[in-house]
């Protein structure tokens, strides 16, 4: 009980990491990933937990090794740091049942209210500023990431290096993602990749999130960013 309110007042105190001159302050007394923020990245992917986050940077890196990005802090002063700073700043969204319910799955001890608050707020500050950057689905970046890519040049005259998503490149990053698990001991629930035991827990926790009275709000905020998002078109194998 006692590590559940503890987990719940940590994740709430956390929501004062998304307004930009907190995260400033976090950043230069060296609070929650201070190395997230700076004008040296190249490129910013950020997106409310289970996103699609760790799949598309690894993803990403797989293919711009050396690249600086800025990734993983989950708050929306990240990306309003980096399009302040002129950085490409790329947001994933998922929709709300699944992006908060397989981040209690990951976290049991996480409240539904907080969870479903933390989703609410983050794209609540984004709102005004979403056309300074681009949207991507998650089903586009999980299935089309190459494509995704593509898009992120196009949008930002920029020039990161992409090749054809093949089973092979499929395979090479869940190796990636896997060490990496195994680095910080994660298995089935918390696993980085989609499982048989995540997948069972989901339905239940889905039922639940659709009785909350915020949880209509999040799929209002996130219908209204998937009309924002990019388009991504598949297209023959000879595009460049």
């Amino acid at each position: 009980m006692l590590d559940s309110l503890s987990k719940n007042i940590r994740f709430l105190g956390g929501f004062w990491g998304h307004i930009l001159p907190v995260r400033t302050l976090q950043r230069l007394m060296g609070f929650r990933y201070p190395d997230f923020a700076g004008t040296r990245y190249d490129l910013c992917i950020e997106g409310v937990q289970r996103s699609g986050n760790t799949f598309f940077v690894a993803l990403f890196q797989h293919w711009n090794p050396g690249t600086s990005v800025a990734h993983h802090t989950h708050l929306a002063a990240t990306v309003r740091y980096s399009v302040r700073s002129g950085i490409p700043a790329v947001v994933l969204i998922r929709p709300p049942a699944d992006a908060i319910a397989s981040l209690i799955i990951w976290d049991s001890k996480l409240s539904d209210t907080v969870a479903i608050l933390s989703y609410l707020l983050y794209h609540h500050l984004l709102w005004r500023r979403r056309k300074r950057f681009l949207t991507l689905g998650f089903d586009d970046v999980v299935a089309r990431p190459d494509q995704c890519i593509r898009q992120i040049n196009q949008h930002f005259a920029t020039a990161f290096q992409w090749g054809r998503f093949t089973p092979e490149v499929e395979l090479a990053v869940a190796e990636i993602i896997l060490e990496q698990d195994s680095l910080l001991q994660r298995q089935q629930r918390n696993s980085s990749l989609p499982n048989a035991v995540k997948e069972q827990a989901a339905a239940e926790v889905k039922q639940r999130l659709q009785r909350n009275i915020l949880f209509p709000p999040a799929q209002r905020i996130y219908r209204a960013f998937s009309e924002q998002a990019a388009v991504i078109q598949e297209v023959g194998p000879d595009a460049e």
